[in-house]
């Protein structure tokens, strides 16, 4: 279906099409908020930073640093994606590598070791600003995307049902998370490869559905 027959959809047909991309919508919230919250940024993030270096700044920075690679292509995409009439590609292109970019976080990790802290820092601080930026620069066209694509209805409906099954997913698995970090887990830096890894393995997956949304004239 082009984009003019996309227009002239009856009110059924546009139903069925909110309905099949609050599935993908869905499904890519999921996944994306349970990476990020194996992550925390506040919490596991920090942590793991001062296992590697015990600069108050850096530490301190850690926390932040998604935040502010988040916010800051958005000052500039926003202005500039407004003149396309399609924005489903600025959404779904950059996630293609970037979302990659965790699980390969993961795989340093595990090459440079215990023995190598300030190489895992480096390569965290470049990872972890890639990952920051590429959401922020997706983040302006999702919010169109899922405006356009979505009606009122079924995105409330996203919004909601995305974040009760984020949090009750989290309760389930964060006794894991505590094993893996735990005294009876692996070792530092194998355990936060692991977590890194089941994050990374998230984000890439998160890529499927946001591939096959239908998306709508804005």
């Amino acid at each position: 279906m082009t984009h003019a027959d996309s227009r002239n959809l009856s009110p059924d047909q546009r139903e069925k099409v909110y309905r099949k991309n609050f599935v993908f919508f869905l499904t890519d919230g999921i996944l994306f908020t349970l990476a990020m919250n194996i992550l925390g940024p506040s919490t596991l993030i920090p942590d793991f930073i001062r296992r590697l270096t015990s600069s108050e700044i850096l530490i301190g920075l850690s926390s932040s640093l998604f935040d502010v690679g988040w916010t800051l292509p958005q000052l500039f995409i926003a202005r500039y994606i407004v003149r396309f009439e399609r924005k489903k590609w600025w959404f779904a292109g950059p996630n293609i590598p970037v979302r990659f970019v965790m699980l390969i976080f993961a795989g340093l990790i595990v090459v440079f070791g215990a023995a190598r802290p300030e190489a895992i820092l480096i390569a965290f601080l470049i990872c972890y600003g890639i990952t920051a930026i590429g959401d922020g620069i997706v983040g302006v066209p999702w919010a169109d995307l899922s405006g356009s694509s979505l009606d009122n209805r079924w995105r409330a409906r996203m919004f909601g049902i995305m974040t009760a099954s984020s949090g009750l997913i989290m309760l389930g698995i964060s006794p894991l998370i505590g094993v893996v970090l735990g005294s009876g887990g692996p070792g530092f830096p194998n355990n936060y490869a692991i977590l890194f890894a089941v994050a990374g393995v998230l984000f890439a997956l998160s890529i499927i559905p946001t591939t096959l949304i239908h998306e709508l004239p804005s």
